[in-house]
């Protein structure tokens, strides 16, 4: 019995491959840019909607910086559960096999 196997051939990235890889690395950098920018911005809007939210006895989480996480973790977690919920809601009835 003859184990021989020959090396795998060098392939050099196909020019499509590259795309792929720069339309991602473009994507993280939008998103990235855009969770900065929208931190930032409700930081600075925060003092405008003070009068919304009401005061807390510890200082700390009386900044503005504080209230905007919170702020864009709802938001951040509204998104995930917008798309988690409808494939759960379709992969409720399906076969075992489709699910696992």
């Amino acid at each position: 019995m003859d184990l021989h196997f020959a090396p795998a051939p060098a392939i050099a990235p196909r020019s499509d491959d590259e795309s792929a890889r720069w339309e991602i690395i473009g994507a993280f950098a939008r998103w990235t840019s855009f969770w900065v920018v929208l931190f930032y911005v409700l930081g600075f809007t925060m003092p405008c909607l003070a009068g919304w939210i009401l005061q807390s006895s510890k200082a700390h989480e009386n900044n503005r910086h504080w209230a905007a996480r919170n702020v864009l973790g709802i938001v951040h977690a509204v998104i995930v559960c917008g798309l988690i919920l409808p494939p759960l809601v379709i992969m409720l009835n399906a076969p075992d096999n489709v699910r696992f």
